[in-house]
């Protein structure tokens, strides 16, 4: 699929218009890198009510832009979190990182052409 047409069926899918399609990717991703270091001091500190309120934060806005992966991680971590379930949530945060820069370079180059 074309640049062109990947946006158009984006834009579509959220009914929104291909440019504000691509402010939201942009803000999406300057916010969520500034969320991914929080949580990571989160985890680092064993903070379980800040994992589940930034890892729910993270999958609602991947979630409204159709990015399966980083949401469905995020509402892992949030649920452990909300259970305050023994997990691994330096692993899971690994797994998000990497699924977020997935999502970085493939929204670059199918959304922004880049």
């Amino acid at each position: 699929m074309t640049t062109k047409a990947y946006k158009k069926e984006l834009s579509d899918a959220l009914n929104l218009a291909p440019e504000v399609v691509e402010r939201l990717f942009n803000l999406f991703f300057t916010s969520i890198q500034l969320e991914l270091e929080k949580l990571k001091n989160a985890i680092e500190t064993g903070d379980m009510g800040q994992i589940y309120v930034i890892s729910h934060k993270i999958s609602g806005s991947a979630s409204n832009l159709r990015l399966d992966e980083i949401m469905t991680l995020g509402k892992q971590m949030e649920e452990y979190a909300k259970e305050k379930s023994n997990q691994d949530y330096f692993s899971l945060y690994q797994q998000m990182v990497s699924a977020f820069d997935r999502a970085h370079y493939d929204v670059n180059k199918e959304v922004f052409g880049k």
